[in-house]
């Protein structure tokens, strides 16, 4: 399995590979765009089926990766003769393409996209990209996107994936308890990151009767302690505090409608806030009518819905309930499940059987590689 070490992409890998063990499947992880933090070491540690290989490639929605992009398609392919898996499970747009010697699932995630792939002004930096996504889309033995936006957005500029499917993203909902909502109202970094949207939640926030915090994922240098004196600003949360908060907050808003950045909305809805959402075709798509859509950019409109919720007890309660519910579908052992078939299918495939190999040697867990050692091995 390949993947940035960004909390979206790690997220989604670390609640796969959780998943996975269940079914005794043993997972080398090329971890790319720097060595792990220690937050997510004790995250490895916890996992018996699991062996990491970290490296500082640069990443390929990153200034310039060219270089690295093809020491790291060499290291690649080193970790597949070394290892020997039975599925490359490709969690990039541009590394399938590589003459690997086992079928390929590629995923697709929205955070890549919404960094590179697929900005409206085009240069030669990004026809140069777009020439590695389609030739890696047209060698995968299968695609994976987690909604049929995203889909519809790959096809619209790739052309017609027949290979593609659908698996959501999950999480775990024993992470987030159910607890007493607090008058106040949260939004998380993807927020901090749109500023139309901090913008209009400062403008409206001396209207509302609930204070909003708002998690802040950086620090820019020269900025100011709190440039936004409306709200109350959080510095970048822990994950176990995100949880808390989310656990305390009676609605969650997200009012851009963009969560490329994280499982922010997931995550919300586990933990029973009301979700107020901009609306967009991929969170219409996930959550129906188990949250209130307010059209981006809609001062006046996301300023009168947040009164109405604050005022509204039986309204948000049955609402939140919906979503919970909801959120209760994407779970990593449906996630897994759907992985598994797949894996399975690839598998008959190419051996006419219907089971994965599973090794039975337990390797060490980090291998931590420099690029040199990497490429030289």
């Amino acid at each position: 399995m390949t993947g940035e070490i960004t909390s979206t992409i790690w997220t989604y890998m670390m609640e796969l590979i959780k998943a996975l063990d269940e079914y005794n499947i043993e997972v080398v992880l090329a971890a790319m765009g720097g060595l792990l933090p220690d937050e997510q070491k004790e995250e490895i540690k916890k996992l018996a089926n699991i062996k990491v290989y970290e490296s500082n490639f640069k990443l390929e929605w990153m200034e310039k990766p060219w270089k690295d992009l093809e020491k790291a398609g060499k290291w690649l392919l080193m970790l597949e003769k070394l290892t020997k898996p039975d599925i490359i499970h490709c969690n990039s747009y541009v590394y399938g393409a590589l003459p690997w010697h086992n079928p390929v699932v590629l995923v697709g995630h929205p955070y890549v996209l919404h960094q590179l792939a697929l900005q409206a002004d085009v240069t030669k930096e990004h026809e140069k990209y777009y020439q590695h996504v389609q030739s890696s889309l047209d060698k995968a033995a299968s695609i994976v996107v987690p909604t049929k936006q995203l889909l519809f957005m790959l096809e619209k500029k790739f052309g017609q994936l027949s290979r593609a499917r659908i698996i959501r993203y999950s999480r775990n909902p024993s992470l987030f308890p159910l607890g007493k909502k607090n008058p106040f109202i949260f939004s998380s970094e993807e927020t901090w990151n749109d500023i139309p949207s901090i913008e209009t939640l400062n403008n409206i926030a001396p209207s509302l009767n609930w204070p909003i915090y708002i998690a802040k994922n950086s620090d820019v240098p020269g900025e100011k302690p709190n440039p936004y004196r409306n709200l109350l600003i959080l510095d970048r949360l822990s994950s176990k505090l995100a949880r808390s908060w989310l656990t305390s907050a009676a609605i969650y808003v997200l009012p851009s409608g963009n969560e490329s950045f994280g499982f922010s909305v997931l995550e919300a809805a586990l933990s029973g806030c009301v979700l107020v959402l901009g609306d967009t075709p991929s969170l219409r798509e996930l959550w129906g009518d188990c949250a209130v859509y307010v059209a981006r950019n809609d001062e006046e409109g996301l300023k009168t819905t947040l009164k109405f919720l604050i005022t509204s007890r039986d309204f948000c309660q049955n609402i939140a309930a919906r979503s919970h519910k909801q959120a209760l579908e994407y779970i990593p052992k449906n996630m897994a499940k759907s992985y598994i078939s797949l894996y399975q299918e690839l598998n008959i495939a190419r051996y006419q059987k219907s089971t994965l190999t599973i090794k039975q040697d337990t390797p060490q867990k980090y291998c931590v590689t420099q690029q040199a050692t990497c490429l030289s091995a």
